[in-house]
């Protein structure tokens, strides 16, 4: 379950728009919910936020967070080449 503090850190990268990519991830993964259809925004939504637990959504979470932290990290690194 993803509490507060594990929440605050998650948004410092995250920002906006993460749930399309957690979306997407789990479509490329073929996890579906009980129906066999995509999970909707608002449960990965509630997942987040600590309302709803569901381990496959998270760990899609923590997938796109990883993702985009190595982004942020290279472009720091590049634009730190830019500057020499």
């Amino acid at each position: 379950m993803i509490n507060k503090t594990r929440r605050r850190k998650l948004k410092k990268v995250l920002k906006h728009s993460f749930i399309a990519d957690v979306l997407k991830k789990l479509n490329d993964d073929n996890v579906f919910n009980k129906k066999g259809e995509p999970f909707s925004k608002m449960y990965i939504s509630l997942v987040f936020n600590g309302k709803n637990e569901n381990i496959d959504i998270e760990l899609a979470i923590m997938e796109v967070y990883n993702l985009r932290l190595e982004q942020q990290k290279m472009y720091v690194e590049k634009r730190k080449q830019l500057e020499k």
